[in-house]
């Protein structure tokens, strides 16, 4: 993401004790979880990777 000079937000998760809210977010509190709309997130590597593949990237970053 940064890569894409994507701004975002990042939050740590002791897989040991995940907090209430990624229940709420991710059926089954996969990690890593990204946000991609108001109500809309991504789960795993795999399904985040392949989102952001499809998102161009921005001019000054090719040079």
């Amino acid at each position: 993401m940064s890569w894409k000079n994507i701004v975002f937000d990042r939050t740590d998760i002791y897989l040991n004790n995940k907090p209430e809210w990624l229940n709420r977010i991710s059926p089954k509190c996969q990690v890593p979880v990204v946000q991609v709309g108001h109500d809309d997130w991504l789960f795993g590597a795999g399904g985040i990777a392949g989102y952001l593949d499809r998102i161009p990237v921005p001019p000054q970053v090719l040079v």
